[in-house]
């Protein structure tokens, strides 16, 4: 995988749209401080699967409507390796 920038706006604004601070949402997704939740809004880094799971099912959103470049940046790089493939090998 690439170098992926989180969409910054989206987690924020996921977020704020349910009224949780930093350190309110690391709390409910079992983190111990805020400092990853800044990370994650900034781009410095990306959730595990689970945070970000957990994250979606805090904020009421999809994980690909909150973290929506890393699915914009992935979906190009499957279709080209999907066109590597054999075509009798895909599922129809």
């Amino acid at each position: 995988m690439s170098n992926i920038k989180v969409n910054v706006n989206r987690l924020r604004e996921a977020r704020e749209s349910m009224g949780f601070s930093q350190t309110q949402l690391a709390h409910l997704i079992g983190l111990k401080s805020s400092v990853r939740i800044s990370q994650w809004e900034k781009g410095e880094s990306i959730p595990s699967l689970k945070n970000a799971i957990a994250i979606s099912i805090v904020c009421k959103r999809l994980v690909d409507d909150i973290f929506v470049n890393i699915r914009k940046e992935l979906l190009p790089e499957i279709e080209n390796r999907q066109l590597e493939i054999p075509q009798k090998h895909l599922p129809p």
